[in-house]
């Protein structure tokens, strides 16, 4: 009785705890690859700022 009334506890985890993971990976992934850009986007400004040094 106690493993039936535990068994949909522990499928709802399952069922939700991928789709949690995913999300955090996909968020993470999103975080970096902001990260990534905006400093790729400092860079080139600066570099169009300093090209006449260069």
């Amino acid at each position: 009785m106690n493993y039936l009334f535990l068994n949909p506890l522990f499928k709802g985890i399952s069922f939700f705890e991928p789709s949690f993971l995913n999300f955090f990976l996909k968020l993470s992934f999103f975080k970096a690859f902001f990260k990534l850009s905006f400093l790729g986007g400092l860079i080139f400004f600066f570099f169009l700022i300093f090209q006449p040094a260069f």
